[in-house]
């Protein structure tokens, strides 16, 4: 989906969201930056190494998915705003991680 041209995706007339986009963008770095650590946590039990690694590995794919639409689409183009919002998204779920553990402590 990241690489489709955003005319041939279906929109919903009755979902109006300002900057839905970028909501989306934060809403889908946030979850894959939750399942990154989970599966990271997973395989080495070590707590910081895992933040580390789910963050880097997020931002580095959403990176790398902008340098793409930018280098091999015709209907996309990369945005700053979108490695911001995915960084956000990301950023925070590593926050919501973190204030977990602090509390379970």
């Amino acid at each position: 989906m990241c690489l489709v041209s955003a005319s041939k995706i279906p929109t919903a007339a009755w979902l109006v969201i300002p900057h839905k986009d970028k909501v989306v963008h934060f809403v889908f770095y946030f979850v894959l930056t939750l399942l990154l650590y989970k599966d990271f946590k997973l395989k080495w039990g070590v707590l910081k190494k895992s933040f580390a690694f789910a963050f880097i590995t997020a931002v580095s794919y959403g990176v790398l998915i902008e340098i793409c639409q930018w280098l091999f689409t015709s209907g996309r183009n990369a945005e700053i705003l979108d490695v911001i919002a995915n960084t956000s998204g990301s950023a925070f779920g590593i926050l919501i991680l973190w204030l977990r553990q602090k509390l379970k402590k």
